[in-house]
């Protein structure tokens, strides 16, 4: 808010002198203002406020105190309504109040507008209403498909729009396109939709300009990514993996463009670097049915091609089991009411004093424990009463690999 000066006083005076000239002559002030050329119309919102002055400095003169009364808006939104010709210049400073030292001055620092025009001023916020815009603009950006829509907001049809679509980098190694531009005429409607190439990934730029009937433009841009196919897991049923068992391995994809063809897939199967399966494009299909044939660790990989020609990779690890390196120990001790197994495998021992062994299911032997090797190859085991009796082959211990045995007074038998 800013104190008038003598000056100021004066000015004033002189406009009010004006403005009585104008309604004695039977002329409505508002319709003198509309025909001027170089014209500012301010809209006001307040709705707290039951009257609004607009107090203003133009060409350096500012309104006497406390300004000018607005009056009803007629656009709806707003609440107030004023229409200041600018005269010779191109700038307005101006604030509002409700008459009664209620003031919006947009905390001191006052509103400023630019030439001329119609300006909405709500919330602390100025608003060039009748400015050629376009509005509700959105670039849908897919994989699946990409369109551009946009509203043209005080224009004049009928309208000639241009685009250019360009695709300015890849994924995957293809080549940059080049750009698409189209160009029509006498376009009658405010709304514009315009579909635009795609399926491919990369990096794109999209460019978009309205011309009205009157010559006045407003351009949009924007350079977005499409994201490229990718491979997100590969699953299986986790009771496989075992030898001689077929397991089947199923691609989770997404990003896929399967318009023309299924997604096309092909598998390879590697152990210690070498490939054993190599599947190339067998079936367009997202699953591979593999039995292997030994154990062991194994690089499960997938690699696919969508019909835009998108190109992703997968790869896990498969541990593969022989359910047949385990070990049946049966052990007869006729001093023992009751038998444990202790035993190691690979260094890693199990709690003293081991595992409590079942009865035999073959009458001639008393005790009996099946060991799963897994990857191992051998174990090494000891047999205690639980109440610090042992068999330990005097220190050594029992050293069995795959099969079934027997193990009576320290020896060994193939059972």
């Amino acid at each position: 808010m800013n104190k008038l000066s003598g000056i100021k006083k004066v000015f004033a005076g002189i406009c009010v002198a004006l403005l009585a000239v104008i309604a004695m002559a039977g002329i409505n002030a508002k319709e003198v203002f509309a025909q001027s050329e170089n014209e500012i119309v301010i809209y006001y919102e307040n709705d707290q406020w039951n009257n609004a002055n607009i107090h203003y400095e133009l060409n350096g003169m500012w309104t006497e105190l406390p300004g000018v009364a607005m009056s009803g808006a007629d656009v709806e939104g707003y609440s107030y309504k004023y229409v200041i010709n600018i005269e010779n210049t191109d700038c307005l400073t101006f604030c509002f109040n409700d008459g009664n030292d209620q003031w919006d001055s947009l905390y001191g620092a006052n509103y400023t507008v630019y030439g001329a025009g119609t300006y909405g001023v709500k919330n602390g916020e100025i608003e060039k209403m009748d400015e050629f815009k376009l509005d509700n603009t959105r670039l849908n950006k897919s994989k699946y498909g990409s369109w551009f829509g946009t509203n043209v907001v005080n224009g004049v049809a009928p309208y000639n729009y241009t685009y250019t679509f360009t695709q300015l980098s890849t994924n995957n190694g293809f080549n940059v396109s080049a750009p698409v531009t189209e160009i029509v005429n006498d376009y009658d409607s405010d709304y514009i939709n315009i579909s635009l190439p795609g399926y491919k990934s990369g990096t794109f730029k999209f460019e978009f300009t309205v011309e009205d009937a009157t010559g006045k433009s407003v351009s949009y841009s924007e350079t977005y990514v499409i994201d490229p196919m990718t491979f997100t897991g590969i699953y299986f049923d986790k009771s496989s993996g075992k030898v001689g068992q077929e397991t089947t391995f199923y691609v989770e994809a997404e990003n896929v463009w399967s318009y023309k063809m299924p997604l096309s897939t092909y598998w390879t199967v590697e152990k210690d670097g070498v490939v054993i399966v190599d599947n190339h494009f067998s079936e367009c299909s997202r699953e591979f049915k593999w039995t292997p044939a030994a154990k062991g660790t194994y690089t499960i990989s997938v690699h696919g091609r969508d019909s835009s020609g998108d190109y992703a990779s997968f790869s896990i690890q498969y541990t593969v089991k022989d359910d047949n390196n385990k070990i049946k120990v049966y052990y007869n001790n006729s001093n023992w009411t009751l038998a444990n197994i202790h035993f190691g495998i690979n260094g890693d021992w199990t709690d003293v004093p081991g595992i409590t062994m079942q009865p035999s299911d073959d009458y001639r032997y008393t005790w009996m424990y099946v060991i799963d090797l897994g990857e191992a190859t051998a174990v090494e085991v000891c047999f205690n009463n639980g109440n610090g009796e042992w068999d330990s082959r005097y220190g050594e211990n029992y050293t069995l690999t795959a099969g079934a045995y027997c193990i009576v007074n320290g020896i060994i038998y193939n059972a």
